[in-house]
């Protein structure tokens, strides 16, 4: 199969994770470890790996929730450590897992208040 002129898998791959982030993402501040300045993003609030009785950012909340997001454009990069608020409900980084497309997995433990 020929790929036709001027087609770019990255470009339609960018223009796809857009249009869900338009359409479905909720807003998210990151919050980095080493002291930069916070950074407005984008995520899809994935389903739970394990089921909670809670609705993810509630005010009772989970206690995990997994956020897609488009890791390619997060400057800087979210890392292990790193803080994540949601609706005002605050989570620890506690792990990234990254695809080769770009995109990311924020995987994210809600901090006791």
């Amino acid at each position: 199969m020929s790929v036709p002129p001027g087609f770019s898998l990255a470009a339609e791959q960018a223009r796809k994770f857009q249009v869900q982030l338009d359409t479905f993402g909720i807003p998210a501040t990151l919050h980095p470890r080493d002291g930069s300045a916070d950074v407005d993003i984008t995520g899809i609030i994935k389903p739970p790996a394990i089921d909670e009785d809670y609705a993810p950012a509630g005010q009772q909340g989970v206690s995990v929730i997994r956020l897609w997001v488009w890791f390619a454009q997060i400057e800087p990069s979210p890392q292990k450590g790193d803080k994540v608020t949601i609706a005002a409900v605050d989570y620890d980084l506690f792990d990234v897992a990254v695809d080769v497309g770009g995109a990311a997995v924020l995987k994210l433990r809600r901090r006791n208040a």
